[in-house]
């Protein structure tokens, strides 16, 4: 499926948004879901940088395009490592994993 680039701004807020629901829905944030967190907001913070790059001159080369992917792909890698490394892979955790995936598949 193609991304709608110029409307994944506004899925990258809203995704932060959703996660900060997820993360604080027990009303509290472990060590481990804020460094989670942590890394998947660096992670989408870089993300954000490559579609304004690319949304620059309002084309989306196959190359930036491809650049994209690899980022989502990350987020979601480094997101699993992260709340794999402690090996207690809680609900929360997987909570917030399976909202960045739903974001880097749509």
């Amino acid at each position: 499926m193609k991304r709608d680039f110029k409307s994944e701004l506004e899925k990258i807020d809203s995704v932060i948004d959703q996660l900060g629901s997820v993360a604080g829905a027990d009303g509290k944030i472990t060590r481990e879901e804020q460094s989670l967190l942590d890394e998947i907001m660096d992670n989408l913070s870089d993300y954000r940088l490559l579609v304004l790059d690319a949304l620059e001159d309002d084309t989306i080369t196959e190359e930036e395009s491809k650049k994209m992917q690899d980022a989502l792909d990350k987020i979601v890698d480094n997101a699993s490592k992260i709340a794999l490394e402690d090996g207690n892979f809680t609900a929360d955790e997987e909570q917030l994993i399976e909202t960045i995936i739903t974001f880097a598949e749509n």
